[in-house]
């Protein structure tokens, strides 16, 4: 943690910089880096890699196109999908389909400076597609080239990628303050170590808040994304003054009503929204 720059001299308050790797079908967050607020995010990035999870695809946005880790990220035994920047020009090996395609890219020469082990290009397959009502395209570099893998099935799955602005969303406006449920995180801290103890704090009760409403998911054969965080947040509030003057053989009673409680707000289904219509270029 540090004090970042301000247009009056130093900001006020210590600020971290901070990556996460979150499960999107659950939303918990499975890991997290952080460090100074002048850390960059790749650098906490590459930090994250012995924990993910062998065998997993992960979905990343544009600002994580660095070949040295995306290299190293598939060298551990995962697969990627990840956003590329209009300026990135492939070449063309092969068509699977339209919008579906074998490319060959460049790995830039300042990489295999400092990484004597990469190779000079990169045989990778890219889906191009536009979101329905959008006219932007949109461009992803995957390591799965299997064409039994279908290219709208990947052009779907990288919208699951927005779950995490959902959980930054949950942390952000209602975790913190959970009396009110829609105060925004401020750590009140004028201490770098005292900012990094709230951060951890928060976490923590982040992935209380979603493991107990995967639970509760589960009793209900439902996923998890389909109950409300903020009525699980106020059910666990309940319970939690509740059950601190139970006595032990009635806890078990209470948090299964707890369960119960939080089984029943259930959200819309957002697949209309969050899994838009794709349209294959």
């Amino acid at each position: 943690s540090d004090l970042p720059g301000a247009s009056r001299g130093r900001a006020a308050y210590p600020q971290i910089r901070a990556v996460t790797l979150t499960d999107v079908g659950t939303r918990i967050r499975q890991a997290e880096r952080h460090g100074p607020y002048r850390s960059s995010e790749i650098c906490l990035a590459r930090q994250l890699l012995p924990e993910i999870p062998l065998g997993s695809l992960v979905l990343l946005d544009r600002n994580f196109l660095a070949y040295d880790f995306l290299w190293d990220l598939h060298r551990c035994g995962s697969d990627f999908l990840v956003r590329v920047p209009v300026n990135i020009k492939p070449c063309l090996i092969q068509r699977l389909g339209s919008g579906d395609a074998i490319v060959e890219v460049e790995i830039p020469r300042h990489y295999r400076k400092e990484r004597p082990d990469m190779p000079r290009s990169w045989i990778l397959r890219m889906i191009s597609y536009c979101p329905e009502g959008n006219s932007e395209t949109i461009r992803l570099f995957t390591t799965l080239q299997d064409p039994q893998v279908p290219k709208e099935e990947l052009a779907r799955l990288y919208h699951d990628r927005w779950e995490e602005e959902t959980v930054t969303d949950e942390f952000k406006t209602h975790l913190c303050g959970c009396a009110t449920v829609n105060r925004a995180v401020v750590f009140r801290s004028h201490k770098p170590e005292r900012v990094e103890q709230e951060w951890y704090g928060l976490l923590i009760a982040h992935n209380a808040v979603r493991k107990t409403m995967a639970s509760a998911a589960s009793v209900v054969n439902l996923s998890p994304r389909r109950l409300s965080f903020t009525a699980a947040l106020e059910r666990l509030r309940e319970a939690t003054y509740e059950m601190m003057r139970l006595r032990t053989e009635r806890l078990l009673d209470r948090y299964q009503l707890l369960l119960q409680g939080i089984a029943r707000a259930i959200v819309p289904d957002r697949r209309g929204r969050d899994r838009k219509s794709t349209r294959l270029n």
